[in-house]
């Protein structure tokens, strides 16, 4: 946790306080701050709970960043 800690307060400029584990979800939505590294070269990256349905991507998204063309 202490590792985490300090990564997200270099990231973020300020003092995180990170008490327990569970308190890394409310950070969730900075992950592709605190992680970019482990991002390089992906087209995208997002966050989202296990309860979430996404339904027919292709209604938003067009086919040839779908397929990464």
């Amino acid at each position: 946790m202490e590792e985490f800690r300090k990564l997200f307060s270099d990231r973020l400029g300020f003092t995180v306080n990170l008490p327990k584990s569970d308190m890394l979800t409310i950070f969730k939505p900075a992950f592709g701050i605190f992680f970019e590294e482990l991002l390089a070269g992906y087209d995208f990256w997002g966050c989202c709970d296990l309860d979430m349905i996404f339904g027919d991507l292709r209604k938003y998204l067009r086919e040839d960043i779908l397929c990464g063309a």
